[in-house]
């Protein structure tokens, strides 16, 4: 499913555990690889023209959000399951 379908079935708690759980991967990935140069941020958001390597990228990202909004999606509907058949899990 693409992100755009995952975002127009979500609700906003669920884009803000996504956008919470992505904020962390980001942090861990500049923790141990540092900061990345805006220049490639720039690159990726205003160029017409895309080199490989920078949609390799791009395509990379866009597939890490599309995993990571399903998961907390697919999460929320496992907690209404054990919900409704009356078992809390604290």
């Amino acid at each position: 499913m693409e992100l755009k379908s995952l975002i127009e079935i979500s609700d906003r708690d669920e884009l803000a555990q996504c956008i919470r759980l992505l904020a962390m991967y980001i942090a861990i990935f500049k923790k141990y690889f540092g900061e990345l140069p805006v220049v490639s941020y720039e690159k990726i958001l205003t160029s017409q023209v895309v080199d490989k390597d920078t949609a390799r990228v791009f395509e990379n990202g866009m597939r890490e959000a599309i995993t990571i909004l399903d998961m907390v999606m697919r999460s929320r509907a496992q907690s209404e399951d054990f919900q409704i058949a009356g078992i809390t899990i604290n």
